[in-house]
């Protein structure tokens, strides 16, 4: 993604000139949420949200949190794995955003009654939380 024309080679194919992007046809999903919310709708049988209407409320609020939030997070520990960078000492506010993912995973594992991932079986809630495990 670091290239010189990456943001050229990007708008060929995602108007908002950012990825991920989803083609299909000649229609373009450009947003990783909506990306997933698409494909939960097209195979449902998948699953990759929790049947409970309760805890696929909160594993939805959980994944617009992560898609959203986190600003200090996102600031002081962006996602990029083999970069070598060392991270400056947590802020405060860094510190309090990792609590808060923490409680969600607690709270999601606990109303879900999961022993494994968030809310069950693996699912778009474990994928949004994904850069934070790395």
């Amino acid at each position: 993604l670091e290239q010189n024309d990456t943001r050229q080679q990007i708008l060929r194919y995602s108007p908002s000139g950012k990825v991920p992007a989803l083609l299909l046809d000649k229609v373009v999903i450009n947003d990783s949420l909506a990306i997933c919310e698409y494909v939960a709708g097209a195979y449902p049988a998948a699953n990759l949200w929790p049947q409970d209407p309760l805890v696929k409320a909160q594993a939805r609020a959980a994944a617009a949190e992560m898609h959203s939030g986190f600003v200090n997070l996102r600031t002081q520990m962006s996602f990029g794995l083999n970069t070598g960078d060392t991270p400056e000492p947590l802020t405060a506010d860094t510190q309090q955003e990792i609590q808060r993912i923490f409680d969600i995973w607690t709270n999601l594992r606990h109303a879900s009654g999961s022993k494994q991932f968030l809310c069950g079986d693996f699912g778009i809630v474990d994928a949004m939380f994904v850069p934070v495990v790395f």
